[in-house]
């Protein structure tokens, strides 16, 4: 298919369809250079006729229609074959349609590759189909020849006259940029993003695993050394024992104790301040937060080349 990025629109370039998404014969090159706009194709060798996109085979051979450039054949290049669409290329014949000289399209029976004029291409009225739906093109008494292909795409085009090809370039090939990778190759002494990211988050939950089991040791601690400190009923007996007769013992309530506190002023014995100190309501919460430093518990932030012919002239 000759060089992709060459910039000569001098230069036949390009892969000819002759029906949408049907390829042609690799002999059908385009007129033209794809890279500069789509184009009409001929067979290598011919000459690229205008107006009607028509092709003619060299030494006055053939006038046909063939294909385009256009994968969609959409592309107003892309001639008009009407009800021999499904045809690589088709021959065409004058006739005369209401005292006008027309083209007009046959069938092509031999399957042939290379165009070739039909002796059985008539323009009778009987033929079939009706001559009004082979009319393929119709106007201008003159075709004029533009272009002398060469053999092969990549090899330039003889234009013909004063013609000269006009267009931009409309596929320019943008610079291929490498992917971005993912990760760096086994054995670099760098990390990939990804790994970076699974590093910190697995740190911030061993944190905070760390910091929950703390909490629950401590916890489990203090409200362990509160139970032993706390005097048992027997305890609390002994103790009221100790001070001789005329001591009433202690009840199951301390309310008694309490009322002898207020009857007796004049001094507090050491005693009892250590048993009500023993006996003062007390759960593993309020001992923690009363024997610890304040501590704030938070949440980690999570980041995550032929004869030459100027026109082609239909009969008067």
């Amino acid at each position: 298919m000759g060089n992709p990025d060459d910039d000569d629109i001098n230069i036949s370039n390009g892969t000819c369809y002759y029906a949408p998404g049907k390829k042609a014969h690799e002999q059908f090159i385009p007129c033209g250079n794809v890279d500069f706009g789509n184009n009409m194709c001929c067979w290598a060798g011919s000459f690229c006729l205008g107006p009607g996109n028509i092709c003619q085979m060299p030494d006055e051979g053939a006038v046909y229609m063939a294909g385009c450039t256009d994968s969609t054949y959409e592309d107003p290049s892309c001639p008009d074959k009407k009800v021999y669409s499904d045809q690589p290329w088709t021959d065409m014949v004058i006739c005369k349609f209401d005292d006008i000289n027309v083209l007009v399209g046959c069938e092509e029976t031999g399957h042939a590759i290379v165009p070739q004029m039909d002796m059985g291409c008539v323009c009778t009225a009987a033929a079939s189909p009706a001559i009004e739906s082979r009319i393929l093109f119709q106007g201008s008494q003159l075709l004029n020849n533009f272009a002398s292909l060469p053999m092969a795409t990549g090899e330039s085009i003889k234009w013909v006259g004063t013609f000269t090809p006009t267009g931009t370039r409309t596929n320019a090939r943008a610079p291929v940029k490498p992917p971005l990778p993912q990760e760096l190759p086994a054995g670099s002494g760098r990390l990939g993003t990804p790994a970076v990211i699974g590093i910190v988050f697995g740190i911030l939950v061993g944190l905070v695993l760390i910091m929950g089991a703390l909490f629950a040791f401590r916890t489990l601690r203090n409200r362990k050394k509160t139970d032993d400190s706390a005097p048992g009923p027997e305890q609390m007996n002994d103790a009221a024992g100790a001070k001789g007769d005329g001591v009433p013992e202690l009840a199951s309530s301390t309310f008694p104790v309490l009322a002898e506190l207020q009857t007796d002023n004049k001094a507090r014995p050491e005693a009892l301040r250590s048993e009500l100190a023993a006996k003062s309501p007390t759960s593993p919460r309020s001992s923690y937060l009363s024997g610890a430093p304040d501590q704030e518990m938070r949440r980690p932030a999570m980041h995550p080349e032929g004869q030459q012919h100027d026109a082609v002239e239909l009969p008067s």
